[in-house]
């Protein structure tokens, strides 16, 4: 999502409460990228002089958590009925594509990344969803206001549905993600 008038990307990664930042975002925004354009994939949009004097961001999520909303959510609705939350995490430790849907991208990092280096100006967290959101508005003009929840999934804390198993497999499946982002099973 593109604002010329308040000088804002915003590159939608699927799960952190996306949803509800669009639903905001998108009265101040003069071109809407296809679902989860990535800034790579923005810079070829945007005049990249402008491209870097914009203000670029996006949100990310723990993994561990965010496997889980994949789960009781859109992604994992269809496996759902035919998987348990054990059998879902083996299945994406076996699938190629880490967002558990048709994309290129593998992981959260991979949305923020240009030519191998992060160009976003700041990468906000679901687990401060609102706080950070202030923090988006301030820095790009627009009125703070709070989120409306979106696209909510029901389920209880995350750290309830793994094993040492699942757990290890998360970790190693997104471990680009956690390590940069420093994240961690429980916090």
């Amino acid at each position: 999502m593109i604002s010329r008038k308040q000088m804002f990307i915003f590159s939608e990664i699927p799960k952190p409460g996306s949803t509800s930042m669009l639903a905001v975002l998108g009265k101040y925004a003069d071109f809407s990228c296809p679902k989860h354009t990535d800034l790579s994939e923005i810079v070829q949009v945007v005049n990249k002089t402008n491209f870097y004097k914009m203000f670029k961001f996006t949100f990310v999520r723990n993994p561990w958590c965010r496997t889980v909303s994949m789960y009781f959510r859109n992604e994992g609705i269809i496996k759902r009925n035919d998987m348990s939350f054990r059998e879902f995490v083996n299945w994406i430790k076996m699938s190629t594509d880490t967002c558990t849907m048709p994309s290129p991208k593998k992981y959260q990092l991979d949305f923020v990344k240009l030519n191998g280096k992060s160009v976003a100006d700041f990468i906000g967290r679901f687990e401060n969803l609102q706080e950070d959101f202030n923090t988006v508005c301030d820095k790009t003009g627009i009125p703070r206001q709070a989120l409306p929840m979106k696209n909510k999934s029901k389920h209880n804390h995350y750290t309830e549905y793994y094993d040492d198993e699942t757990r290890e497999i998360i970790a190693k499946k997104f471990r680009e993600d956690i390590e940069y982002f420093g994240y961690k099973f429980g916090e």
